[in-house]
């Protein structure tokens, strides 16, 4: 309880400081892609009310979250001391831990190092197809009118009063004949209002032969287009049960019934059906018979190109079978018609006169103002919300791929449509079912309806309070403000749903509005920020269009978000880029990339001109004319590495296939500058630059002055080759393939004799014919020759970069370059190729390799951490070779001859690639545009756990409490307490696996353990199994020399170092799911001696991101991880290979290194060259190990014959102390961190424990007890950072754990 409580204590201080940090990182993050900043209220990407919250959890949600023994950073599994000392001690521990600071940089730690996500093919998933490719016109309609006024149908019985207007006109207040005329007339104009540009044909009480003619004219008319058919049947029967419908004979003495089916022949598809009748059920269900039978025998005969009725034929009715369509007098007859041709009047009038809390007059619906095309008027606004409020209930309860048919395919078709949602509600309440084909869920109490009557309430009581003054200022409609909260409520907190939100149509129609556009346009884009579904819907609903207007608007207020969303639509649909050019809109962005004023949109917009001009020709053509080159070329000296990548990406879509552009910029030096960034701090930029090149390469006509310039940039692409960035090579791979195949012949011509030499060829035709084809290339003009000889220099230093590239660490880049490597061996060999590759060579040479293994391994089998150590040792022991260990060389040896046949096997199948295309394809721009896909910001959650709980902040707490034990145990630790390590608490079988590296994790129960081989081991020491293991996929003959780990306080990567010179970097190495490479390079390749094979050691400094590495070379060389770059290199001045690396501990600007020849060294890597090193000579033999605890200012270093001895790194100048450690060859040494105690191993099988004055501790004999053995001379040992635990290991492969003994 007690350690409850203080944890309490500091919770409050420990949630700001993180909270505060989240708050950065996350700002860092907007600023480094370029999203727009929060300095405005309007801008959606930072509230103010949603910040990382800092809030102190109560006592019982802490004791809940304590309980949890994963949570509980204070269980202590193997305590040292007692329960009574660690409580006295509580309140000092918590004093400490307030003063501990921990590094907040964390490394590697982004998508760009997740190479599962690098190495998956860069797709999207399958979205709807949100582009209307099969758009639609309804230009031609036919309006038939049955009335036959005055007299009524047979079948019908009308009450009286009955409803009597048509079109709202009387027709009993004109003679009949002029009402009928003036009723088709009214319809036409209804109809017009939803297309005026339409061909109308109008039909009063028609014959047979008239509804005939009209409807074959209207289809000659359209063609192809659909063609409407209005039918109203009010003065006619209902229809019969055989699929019939009526109209007239010509003297008008009798009903004639017209077949649906003969409709159908004369109309044709793709058509719709509007018919206004009662029991008009009846005709859908006979019209989708009749269709289906038409469709069934068009397949029966073979005919798949017709025209479907049953999926191209729209049909409204007004009601199901055996309905009788409303006679209520306060109704028009043709009810269905008004609500679909005049809705606003008729939802007008249907709310005053079934408005339940007052009364309103009808005669007041004439009295509101404006026009229906006018928003800023009543009656505009009015159709404005009647539109989005349509549009959103439709969105909302359709299948996307039916409201994309209804409702944005055709005009006049989602009119109606919309229409038809008010006159289902309307006649729903009359008892009527409107029918609709395709049919259409219930939507008559759909909440979005209480919205609109609450606009037409407010919209009538104006109108009831100005009275008849026709100049009163209409108030506007508080519904779309009313409607974007909402939408952004949604976005807070109903976000993370798979539904759609329900108010995007809402948000479309808001951009219409001056008033609204900035704050609809934020909203939309934090939605488009969700990701590419997200975008997917937005596009889907129809926003395209409207953004895309918004490209002419001249006001820069829109600027900032409208470039955001331009880069989530683009990043989704590259489409969208014929459209852009089209309409002018590349101006706007190449307006904002050259505005001085806009740098934090500049990245975003080089992002949507280079979607522009991918492989987009007219784009191409409109941004060179533009002048985009210089554009782009002045953003090179930005500090935005983000936008100096994409200026480049930019160019190089530019130029990518289009000569013009190419060169232009030759005329601006462009290839001049672009290589000037090969040395960019950001590795983006420098994978950029490489892409840029790769596509400037190559013409439609080479000159002389062009393939000057190729084969210069050919000479400057090997400067990438020492590039720490694996991306960065791949690329190079990728480019020197365009260039080979830009020049294939003379570079085949280059290389011949080379791989002819590489492959041992013993054919004298295959010399022959190489000879000739060179002798052939020279043979010219000698100017040309000259320039031939020099192409092929050019050509063979790139060969000789192509296959150091086969050999690099990284595995995908080596495989890429094999595969070219081996694509050009092939092409330049022919079918001579498997002469000269032989399964019989290749198995011979392997065995020979591996029997040189086996009789080297024999010989030396000290099989220590580094073997070469043994000739310093003062007369070791030498053993000889275990039984077990050369069946294991056997093994070896049949496994590589059962290798050398698989690939034999494989060259034979490879020369079906003698046809293959050179030129590999990057997938570089594809991913970088992915990046623009991801969300840029997402705050959490309040149901998530509490904030102090959360990944880092409830990591970060606990090391410190672990740091600040440490700490105490040092104080109250002394040598006279007579308590030694040499508690054993483990002992770990290595799979007989010798291991050379061990290395604890200071705050997780881990042990890595790297074997002889290439093996590395994951063990949870405290509960005694292995967690994980995993190759470190080596070359053969390499092995694993040091072990580093990087972000120990935050997700851990693991560096190992091998002998070879490379260096890689794992991620998730816990868990075999989570294991991954996230790269590699080559750290040291200055070889000074091979034959010590000391191997590579790397030391790594957290404060300042910095890797170094030494080893068989005469520099130690310092990367900046970061920036994946060589910062510095550092020559040792000793003529032997650097045997052990360590820094200072404390500041990371001091490294420490120890030597062949027995010196140690200091280097400050701040100073100049000549004032950087401090040398100190005063060892005998080589050395061991060094070692700087990070509690203290001492050097400790320790040689083969067993000397240790003590700097003081604050005085230097002063003498060192030393002392004896084992008698016999010292094989390893370490220092605890915390603790005074040195620990040495010794080929004696024992581990000595040493105070900082030589005394000697105790001894454990390595695994005493254990089935009575002590075999194995000790290989490593490594004190955890933290704990008083050391682990050994031997070569007889056990891992044994100690830990100070309490007793």
């Amino acid at each position: 309880m007690k350690k409850v409580l203080s944890l309490i204590q500091s919770t409050e201080d420990e949630s700001e400081y993180y909270n505060n940090n989240n708050n950065n990182n996350n700002n860092n993050r907007l600023n480094q892609q370029n999203l727009p900043s929060s300095t405005s209220n309007s801008n959606f990407f930072i509230s103010p009310k949603k910040e990382f919250r800092s809030s102190v959890p109560n006592l019982q949600t802490l004791t809940k979250y304590s309980s949890n023994p994963t949570l509980n950073y204070n269980s202590n599994p193997n305590p040292i001391f007692s329960s009574q000392e660690v409580n006295s001690s509580t309140s000092k521990i918590n004093l400490q831990r307030k003063k501990i600071q921990l590094p907040n940089k964390v490394y590697f730690n982004g998508d760009l190092f997740n190479t599962t996500l690098l190495k998956a093919q860069i797709t999207h998933p399958a979205f709807f197809k949100w582009r209307m490719k099969d758009r639609m016109k309804t230009n031609c309609v036919g309006l038939v009118l049955c009335l036959n006024i005055g007299v009524d149908p047979p079948d019908v019985v009308k009450t009286n009063p009955c409803a009597r207007l048509e079109c709202w006109l009387d027709p009993l207040a004109t003679p009949p004949q002029k009402s009928v005329d003036m009723i088709g007339k009214a319809l036409e104009s209804q109809y017009q209002r939803w297309q005026n540009k339409g061909r109308y044909k109008v039909s009063l009480d028609p014959t047979i032969d008239d509804v005939k003619k009209l409807c074959q004219s209207l289809r000659r008319s359209a063609k192809e287009e659909r063609v409407l058919i209005h039918y109203n049947a009010h003065g006619v029967p209902k229809p019969t049960n055989n699929g019939e419908i009526w109209v007239f004979n010509k003297n008008y003495t009798q009903y004639i019934p017209l077949s649906l089916h003969d409709l159908q022949e004369w109309v044709l598809a793709p058509s719709i059906f509007v018919f206004d009748c009662s029991s008009a059920g009846l005709i859908v269900n006979w019209f989708l018979k009749f269709a289906q039978q038409r469709d069934k025998t068009e397949r029966k005969y073979g005919n798949y190109q017709f025209e479907s009725f049953q999926s191209d034929s729209i049909l409204l009715v007004p009601c199901s079978a055996g309905e009788t369509l409303p006679m209520n007098a306060e109704l028009p007859a043709d009810l269905f018609t008004c609500c679909l041709t005049t809705p606003i009047k008729m939802a007008l009038r249907w709310f005053c006169s079934n408005n339940s809390l007052k009364t309103l007059p009808l005669d007041i619906v004439d009295k509101v103002t404006g026009k229906l095309n006018e928003r800023q008027t009543a009656l505009g606004e009015l159709n404005w919300i009647f539109t989005a409020v349509t549009d959103t209930i439709a969105w909302s309860t359709l299948q996307q791929d039916l409201f994309k048919k209804l409702f944005r395919q055709d005009l006049l078709v989602a009119s109606l449509f919309r229409n038809f949602l008010l006159a289902e509600r309307i006649l729903r309440a009359c008892n009527c079912t409107p029918i609709s084909h395709p049919k259409l869920p219930a939507t008559h109490q759909h909440p979005l309806w209480q919205a609109w009557d609450l606009a037409v309430d407010l919209c009538l009581s104006q109108t009831i309070e100005n009275g008849d003054n026709p100049n009163y200022e209409y108030k506007p409609s508080p519904f779309f403000a009313e409607q974007l909260t909402a939408f952004e409520l949604w976005l807070d907190y109903g976000g993370d749903t798979k539904k759609p939100p329900m108010h995007l149509p809402i948000v479309l129609q808001t951009l219409l509005s001056p008033k609204h556009r900035l704050r609809a346009l934020n909203l939309l884009g934090k939605f488009l920020d969700m990701g590419p579904a997200a975008v997917n819907q937005a596009l889907s609903v129809g926003i395209f269009p409207y953004v895309l207007k918004l490209l002419l608007s001249p006001g820069s207020d829109l600027r900032r978000i409208l470039v955001f969303i331009w880069t989530k639509v683009l990043a989704l649909d590259k489409s969208c880029q014929v459209d852009i050019v089209k309409d002018n809109g590349h101006l706007y962005f190449i307006n904002c990339l050259s505005n001085p004023n806009a740098t934090d949109l500049k990245a975003m917009a080089a992002f949507v001109l280079s979607v522009i001009l991918s492989d987009h020709n007219a784009g191409q053509i409109a941004c060179l004319s533009a002048n985009l080159i210089t554009i782009c070329l002045n953003q090179f000296t930005e500090s935005d590495a983000v936008l100096r990548k994409w200026a480049v990406i930019c160019l190089a879509k530019l130029w990518e296939n289009f000569e013009d552009a190419k060169i232009a910029a030759i005329k601006e030096s462009a290839q001049e500058k672009i290589c000037a960034l090969l040395s960019d701090s950001s590795p983006e930029v420098r994978t950029a630059v490489i892409f840029a090149i790769g596509t400037f390469l190559g013409s439609t006509e080479l000159n002389e002055q062009r393939t000057k310039i190729e084969l210069n940039l050919a000479l400057t692409l090997p400067a990438a080759l020492s590039d720490a960035s694996w991306m960065v090579r791949k690329e190079l791979v990728i480019t020197m393939s365009r260039l080979i195949a830009v020049h294939e012949e003379r570079f085949k011509e280059a290389i011949a004799d080379i791989v002819v030499e590489d492959l041992n060829a013993n054919n004298q035709a295959l010399k022959d014919k190489t000879k000739a084809r060179k002798r052939d290339s020279l043979a010219a003009p000698s100017a040309n020759a000259l320039v031939v000889r020099q192409q092929y220099t050019v050509f063979a230093h790139v060969w000789r970069v192509l296959n150091t590239l086969c050999e690099d660490p990284f595995n995908e880049v080596s495989s890429l370059a094999q595969k070219l490597v081996e694509t050009l061996k092939i092409k330049v060999c022919g079918p001579l190729y498997l002469e000269m590759v032989t399964p019989q060579s290749q198995l011979q040479s392997q065995s020979q390799m591996q029997s040189q293994k086996i009789s080297k391994r024999a010989s030396n089998i000290t099989v220590l951490v580094r073997p070469n150590l043994q000739n310093q040792s003062g007369g070791a022991q030498v053993e000889q070779l275990s039984a077990q260990t050369l069946e294991e060389a056997q093994a070896a040896v049949q496994a590589a001859a059962a290798a050398s046949n698989s690939s034999t096997n494989k060259i034979r199948q490879s020369i079906n690639l003698s046809d293959a295309p050179i030129q590999l394809t990057s997938t570089l721009y594809d991913y970088y545009c992915l990046q623009f896909s991801k969300p840029s910001f997402k705050q959490p959650k309040d149901s998530e756990i509490p904030t102090i709980f959360s990944d880092k902040n409830w990591r970060r707490p606990r090391i410190k409490i672990a740091i600040a034990e440490a700490k105490e145990l040092k104080e109250r630790y002394s040598p006279n307490t007579q308590k030694r390590i040499d508690d054993q608490i483990a002992i770990l079988d290595n799979d007989s696996k010798i291991p050379t590296c061990l290395m604890f994790h200071p705050y997780e129960n881990l042990l890595v353990a790297a074997d002889e081989i290439d093996c590395i081991s994951i063990w949870n020491w405290e509960e005694h199994n292995k967690a994980n293991s995993f190759k470190n996929q080596n070359r053969q003959g390499v092995r694993i020399s040091s072990l580093a780990l990087i972000n120990e306080y935050d997700e851990s990567v693991l560096a190992i170092a091998s002998d070879d010179g490379s260096v890689k970097l794992w991620k998730g190495f816990k868990h075999p799911d989570t294991t991954m490479t996230i790269t590699s390079w080559q750290a040291l390749n200055e070889a000074v001696s091979k034959t010590r094979n000391v191997g590579v050691v790397i030391t790594w400094q957290q404060e300042n991101g910095l890797l170094a590495a030494g080893g068989d070379a005469n520099v130690i060389r310092v990367w900046d991880v970061e920036k994946e770059l060589q910062i510095i290199d550092v020559v040792t001045g000793s003529p032997t290979p650097v045997t052990c690396l360590t820094d200072d501990r404390n500041g990371g600007n001091v490294l420490v290194s120890g030597h062949f020849d027995g010196s140690v060294r200091l280097f400050d890597i701040r100073a100049s060259e000549k004032q950087n090193t401090i040398s100190m000579i005063e060892h005998d033999s080589c050395v061991v190990n060094v070692a700087v605890p990070k509690s203290d200012y001492k050097i400790f270093s320790g040689t083969a014959r067993g000397q240790i001895k003590i700097w003081d790194i604050r005085a230097l100048h002063n003498p060192c102390i030393t002392i004896k450690g084992n008698t016999t060859a010292m094989t390893c040494l370490t220092v605890h961190d915390y603790l005074p105690i040195i620990a040495n191993g010794s080929q004696s099988q024992k581990v000595s424990f040493l105070s900082y004055t030589g005394e000697l501790l105790n001894t454990v004999r390595y695994h005493d007890g254990f089935l009575g053995q002590r075999v194995g001379p000790i290989s490593c040992i490594s004190f955890h950072p933290l704990k008083p635990i050391l682990a050994a290991g031997a070569t007889d492969s056990i891992l044994s754990l100690y830990q100070l003994n309490p007793n």
